[in-house]
């Protein structure tokens, strides 16, 4: 007998028809695995780049946005530096020139305060320098207190004219000068005849707006007219010293006040300007007396 036949493993026996099939089989799936595994690394690098794109683009633009928002801004700001003058307010000037505006510095407010205050004292004292006083001259004046009648002369005045020029010192305004009127009698405190003689007596008279019956009470505590102070006789305290006309001297015989209860008071004697014996005719003398509150010593500013 013979040897027993052996199968070639690759051979057409059924063994070997097996062995082919299966390897066949197996070959597909060995050889796909490696090429599954480069197409996905294919994709996630395909997707990466696009992703990668995107996100660049989206930067780009975003930066090309931001460009464009920064030019806007700078030419709106150009536009309202370059604006006109009549929608600014302001001049636009070239480079290097200064730029007006109608709105005054501090400065030049300051300036124009001491200006407008050098105007406004120039003009008072223009004012004042032009405001002349001119010479007085009366005529005679009234009767004589021993008779009570008189006549009263007529005055004239005139008028001098100041220099228009104006001076560095502005003069001081006059004192008013008001007429002194009894309550009793209506009738004027009056210097006799006009006199400005020092001593002359004082009396009452019907009132006439001559110089020799307005008074001013200036500062010092005197009562004036015509330059001339009235006063108490001698100085004295005592009732019935005769109320006259003297030069002032700053005595306390010099010293009046007239009160709220319409008393012109003397501050030597602490007494009042009292009409003679109470009458109320031209020509009744002045005297010095104890208030006592009587029509005869109450007196008002005309």
């Amino acid at each position: 007998m013979g040897e027993p036949e052996q199968t070639n493993s690759g051979g057409p026996g059924v063994h070997g028809f097996a062995r082919s099939f299966a390897a066949t089989l197996r070959q597909p799936g060995e050889q796909d695995k490696p090429n599954v595994v480069s197409r996905m690394v294919v994709i996630c690098v395909t997707v990466a780049v696009i992703i990668g794109g995107a996100v660049g683009v989206g930067m780009l633009l975003s930066y090309q946005r931001q460009q464009n928002n920064k030019k806007a801004s700078a030419s709106t700001v150009a536009l309202q530096t370059h604006a006109s003058p009549s929608s600014t307010g302001a001049t636009s000037a070239k480079p290097g020139a200064t730029k007006h505006s109608s709105t005054p510095s501090p400065v030049q407010k300051a300036a124009g305060a001491v200006s407008a205050g050098s105007q406004g004292k120039s003009t008072s004292q223009l004012t004042t320098s032009q405001t002349g006083a001119g010479t007085t001259t009366t005529g005679s004046g009234s009767g004589s207190p021993t008779t009570g009648s008189g006549s009263s002369g007529s005055g004239s005045t005139s008028s001098g004219s100041g220099s228009t020029t104006p001076k560095s010192t502005s003069t001081a305004a006059p004192l008013p000068a008001r007429s002194i009127i009894s309550y009793a009698s209506s009738r004027c405190i009056d210097v006799t005849n006009g006199s400005t003689t020092p001593g002359t007596q004082l009396q009452i008279w019907d009132c006439n707006g001559y110089n020799w019956q307005q008074w001013s009470f200036p500062s010092d505590g005197t009562v004036r007219s015509m330059g001339m102070c009235l006063a108490v006789a001698g100085g004295s305290t005592a009732n019935g010293a005769a109320i006259q006309l003297a030069k002032c001297n700053g005595s306390s015989a010099q010293k009046f006040t007239l009160n709220s209860s319409y008393d012109l008071v003397n501050a030597n004697a602490n007494k009042c300007v009292d009409v003679k014996d109470q009458q109320t005719a031209n020509g009744t003398p002045l005297q010095l007396w104890s208030c006592e509150g009587a029509s005869n010593q109450k007196w008002h500013l005309g």
